[in-house]
């Protein structure tokens, strides 16, 4: 029988195949050539509600990795009308766009008001958990530090087989790295295994922006160190 091409399907067909190519470009980390594809689009009211916010989210994770934030924020807007249902998962967004423009109180504020919703994505809710450390750490709040640290541990524990090994390597790093604030050079990350493992990642172990994980672990702890040494 003769097949009949339905015109209708066309430009669902069109938006899914380029939503996936954006998806792979992401995986590829190949942030640029995503915001080119992006760039080329000048509306997506033909996309299905699916299509358009998973166009939009490619969207985000690439000028967030490449520091476009102003332009972030303005997607992320743009997400947050698009489906209200998903706010627990744009706030997170929007506490490491914060982070990012260096506006640490807006980030604590996002996050303590998100937390509670984010405990049934356990990866999330300690990626959350996480980002507080890291604020801590770069506002070196040794107190306030030491109970969110062992605050951690007991969570990192209770979740342990529901969430992230990238997250329990970090963590391991962050304890040492918060042993070794007063004495930086203490802390050898060419012969840390834990800081060898997230930067090398083996198979599983694999770093994906458009995940919990929106600013690589391994990258901020040496970013730290090498700051704390200058």
């Amino acid at each position: 029988a003769e097949s009949t091409w339905n015109s209708e399907l066309e430009p669902r067909t069109k938006d899914e195949l380029l939503t996936a190519k954006l998806s792979i470009l992401l995986a590829q980390r190949q942030f640029s050539e995503v915001l080119e594809e992006c760039g080329e689009i000048k509306n997506t009211d033909s996309f299905s509600q699916e299509n358009r916010i998973s166009f939009a989210l490619n969207h985000w994770y690439a000028l967030f990795q490449l520091n476009k934030l102003n332009e972030a924020e303005q997607i992320l807007k743009d997400l947050i009308k698009m489906d209200s249902s998903q706010h627990p998962k744009w706030t997170y967004l929007g506490s490491y766009l914060y982070f990012k423009q260096q506006n640490t109180k807006a980030a604590q504020r996002q996050i303590h008001a998100n937390q509670n919703s984010l405990k049934c994505h356990p990866d999330y809710y300690l990626g959350s958990k996480m980002l507080e450390l890291m604020m801590l750490f770069d506002q070196n709040d040794q107190d306030w530090l030491e109970y969110k640290i062992e605050n951690f541990r007991k969570l990192i524990s209770r979740y342990k087989a529901n969430t992230s090994t990238r997250i329990h390597h970090a963590f391991h790093l962050l304890l040492k790295l918060h042993k070794s604030l007063f004495k930086p050079e203490a802390l050898d990350l060419i012969q840390n295994p834990d800081f060898f493992t997230l930067q090398n990642e083996p198979e599983g172990l694999e770093w994906k922006p458009d995940t919990f994980e929106l600013i690589r672990y391994d990258s901020w702890i040496y970013a730290t160190v090498k700051r704390k040494k200058s």
